[in-house]
């Protein structure tokens, strides 16, 4: 018997010899060596107890197809199919499908990746409409349903059986993290693995959809801060602020001043430069305030003494340099090379008096404090040029910023001093007359900066009302002697000597070795320059001597040893400062001044009585002191 496409022949139960036509039916299968056919509404329809027939290509029939040997029947219902099971190895049977593949549509938040997985494969499903979307799987099993939004997902297990279509709603799990960040930085927002989301305008709420753990990071290129948000439950709210603050006992201290902001916990800075800080008190404040930021200034040498180069030393052009002409081999950029042994600028021979300059446009608006400037020579011939030095903020407007200065033509460097009453972006050397103005080998010149801490009054101030910052201040040399020669420098110090109206009023105790009659130990203490403490005559040596009411270390000691009316009657020459007895200090007094200044930087012994023990005299007839004053820090 050959095979027939689509129908074979029905040969009734028990008359396959007579080779009877009965009825057309469906073919189920064929395996090479029989059709299986099923029921057909075609012809006469077999009996109830032959739902289904088997024709054998041999011609023999069967009457079950359970009989078959790869067929396995098992409870059968109404409407099943055979179906091929490969880890039987037999044809089983099963629901009829109508050779449709298993179709799911999943319900999510639109604009997702929604993609459905079962073992190693992966099938991503099309939005067909707005959170909505379906695909097709190409067996039955368990899947599981991805929904991936700006990195995140969420998980659902889909057990696909016996029906055609699934929904799935798939309900986002969401949570927000709120970051505060620098200005200028960029922000980034995820879990391990996984592409961060990322922000640049502060600040910028994440929206994230898994719990798990999130590395929060901001930075600018230059600075990083990272912090981690752990999530765990749906709706969580969270909020995060980063900062730059780098360490100040560790970074490297290159006098910068966005550096010192942020290691005050100052994240977006504005000010730039030194004189804008010392002219913002609260600013000033807090970075006084500040350990991690004082521990950064007091590495910062520049900030105590001012004097800040503004301008690099340059080997070559500079498009920063600016001016007004250049002789050949006297370029204007020679005038920043960082020598005076070598060519500087000149103008070029057209270049009139009141028109030569040469300058800088600097990184930022600076006061300008000082200038110098010299003229280098290469012959004896008797040169002057006067100069002045002038500011500009457009590089077009110049407004003096010194008085005119005579250079001479004579290998001397000269200073020019700045009124800083304005910061300015561009600054020049203009000269403004001349007897020779291409004389020479050239200028060289140098911008200084006007602001340092140890000259403005607030900021000593500022250090002297915080311990940590003064005290941490005082023990590095470099500072203390800055401060130690600043006007401002008994701001610093946080006890002194109160004005005195008697040996023990109103606090501590005045006394010495010895005293003149009307001459008595406080009178040194009292404030008034018309009064004095004289010892005895020939009294040598000899001290006088305050007791602090607690311990106090003492850094600074000034006092006027003019001796009242008469300066020849108290010269005194050398001398020792004692704390509680012990010399801490050695100096000489020297003639030509009337104040001597003490600086025990150094000192880090703590005393109630301290004395000025004065062992000899340039001469007179007897020792005396005017007005002494101790300043020092409380122990703390």
């Amino acid at each position: 018997m050959s095979a027939i496409a689509g129908r074979v022949l029905l040969i009734p139960k028990g008359a396959y010899n007579a080779l009877t036509l009965y009825a057309m039916l469906d073919v189920v299968s064929y395996n090479g060596n029989s059709y299986v056919a099923k029921k057909s509404t075609q012809g006469n329809t077999p009996s109830a107890d032959t739902e289904y027939w088997m024709i054998l290509a041999s011609g023999t029939a069967v009457a079950s197809i359970n009989d078959i040997g790869d067929v396995l029947i098992t409870s059968a219902t109404n409407g099943q199919v055979l179906k091929y099971d490969a880890t039987l190895q037999r044809w089983v049977n099963g629901e009829d499908t109508g050779g449709l593949l298993p179709h799911l549509v999943i319900t999510s938040e639109t604009g997702a990746t929604v993609t459905v997985v079962k073992g190693g494969d992966t099938i991503t499903a099309t939005e067909t409409s707005t959170g909505v979307y379906e695909c097709d799987v190409p067996e039955f099993g368990t899947y599981t349903c991805h929904s991936l939004l700006n990195g995140d997902d969420a998980t659902v297990d889909i057990t696909v059986d016996t029906v055609k279509v699934y929904s799935v709603n798939n309900s986002h799990f969401s949570a927000t993290i709120t970051v505060t960040f620098p200005t200028g930085a960029t922000c980034s927002c995820g879990k391990a693995g996984e592409t961060p989301q990322t922000a640049s305008v502060s600040p910028h709420t994440f929206t994230v959809h898994s719990a798990g753990t999130y590395t929060v990071s901001a930075t600018d290129g230059t600075s990083t801060d990272t912090e981690t948000v752990s999530i765990v439950n749906d709706g969580q709210t969270e909020s995060v602020t980063l900062s730059f603050v780098p360490d100040g006992k560790t970074v490297t201290p290159v006098n910068d001043i966005t550096i010192w902001q942020q290691c005050a916990g100052i994240s977006s800075p504005t000010y730039t430069t030194l004189s804008e800080i010392l002219a913002d008190t609260g600013i000033l404040a807090t970075l006084m305030a500040d350990n991690n930021a004082v521990d950064y200034l007091v590495r910062s040498k520049t900030f105590a003494v001012g004097n800040e180069a503004l301008v690099p030393t340059l080997s070559g052009t500079d498009s920063n340099v600016i001016n007004s002409t250049q002789s050949t081999g006297y370029e204007a950029w020679k005038a920043y090379n960082g020598t005076n042994t070598s060519s500087g600028w000149l103008p070029s021979s057209s270049d009139s008096v009141g028109n030569a300059y040469v300058g800088y446009h600097l990184s930022s608006k600076r006061f300008i404090g000082q200038v110098d400037v010299y003229l280098r020579r290469n012959t004896p011939t008797s040169v002057n040029n006067t100069v002045k030095i002038q500011g500009s903020n457009d590089g077009t407007n110049w407004t003096d910023i010194s008085s005119a200065l005579e250079i001479a033509y004579t290998d001397t460097q000269y200073s020019v001093n700045c009124t800083p009453n304005q910061a300015y972006e561009y600054v020049r050397m203009l000269i403004t007359a001349s007897s020779n103005i291409i004389a020479g080998e050239g200028y060289h010149i140098q911008f200084y900066s006007a602001s340092a801490i140890c000259d403005n009054s607030t900021a000593m101030s500022y250090i002297g009302l915080n311990n940590y910052c003064a005290n941490t201040l005082l023990a590095d040399s470099d500072w203390c002697e800055a401060i130690c020669n600043s006007t401002y420098f008994e701001s610093v110090l946080n006890v002194k000597v109160p004005v005195m109206t008697g040996n023990t009023t109103p606090s501590g105790v005045c006394s010495g070795s010895t005293k003149y009659t009307g001459r008595d130990y406080y009178q040194a203490f009292d404030g008034d320059s018309s009064t004095y403490w004289y010892a005895h005559d020939s009294d040598i040596p000899a001290y006088i001597q305050y007791q602090f009411t607690s311990a106090v270390k003492v850094k600074y000691v000034v006092f006027d040893v003019s001796g009242g009316t008469d300066p020849s009657q108290a010269r005194v020459k050398d001398y020792d400062i004692k704390a509680d007895g012990v010399v801490v200090y050695s100096g000489t007094h020297q003639t030509t001044s009337a104040t001597e200044k003490a600086y025990l930087y150094n000192n880090e012994t703590s005393a109630a009585p301290w004395q000025v023990y004065v062992k000899n005299m340039w001469g007179g007839a007897r020792i005396g002191l005017n007005q002494l004053q101790f300043y020092g820090r409380a122990d703390v």
